[in-house]
């Protein structure tokens, strides 16, 4: 099975269990998946496609979450990026994934906004944090007033899935792609 699909199965067979607790916060499958589906939908309206590489600049979080399992449901390729590494270091793997979007934490945004004329393949910004940033679209905002649908998107689970980035002992970083079938 697709790993959006067993957030959605979640939702379908056990929608009151809690899914997801990160501090403070509870989520529900239902409520997991309806916030997931809102990234999805957020991300094809955005532009991205089955296999198109989105870039997560995020510290672990209920919103890593949500943006991750929100990648994987359009069939996209979800980078989680280091929230250690230096700029340059994340700008290197935004351009060597070929990434069409980034999701990033508040904290990063002064660094995203100044390699962003530099990153013409991204097509889309989604801040990941409480600020409002000009020319980036908050995921709390997307999660609040998108739609909860499921996005309808064919996804296998030998589809890729995932990019995980090497520390890059011997030179530069390498990505090692991961199907649905082998998370």
């Amino acid at each position: 099975m697709d790993l959006g699909g067993l957030v959605a199965r979640n939702a379908r067979t056990v929608p009151d269990k809690e899914g997801i607790i990160f501090q403070n916060n509870r989520y529900n499958w239902k409520q997991v998946n309806e916030r997931v589906n809102t990234v999805s939908h957020a991300l094809v309206d955005a532009g991205v496609k089955k296999g198109d590489k989105v870039a997560m600049w995020m510290y672990n979080s209920d919103l890593f979450m949500f943006a991750f399992y929100g990648i994987v449901k359009t069939g996209a390729v979800a980078v989680p990026v280091n929230f250690r590494l230096a700029a340059r270091e994340a700008e290197y793997i935004f351009g060597n994934c070929d990434a069409v979007a980034v999701i990033f934490d508040d904290v990063f945004e002064p660094a995203v906004r100044e390699m962003k004329p530099r990153r013409d393949k991204v097509a889309a910004y989604f801040s990941a944090g409480s600020e409002r940033f000009d020319g980036f679209d908050p995921l709390s905002d997307v999660m609040a007033s998108g739609n909860t649908e499921e996005p309808g998107i064919e996804v296998d689970e030998y589809d890729d899935s995932e990019i995980i980035y090497t520390s890059g002992t011997t030179g530069k970083p390498k990505g090692a792609l991961l199907t649905h079938h082998a998370q």
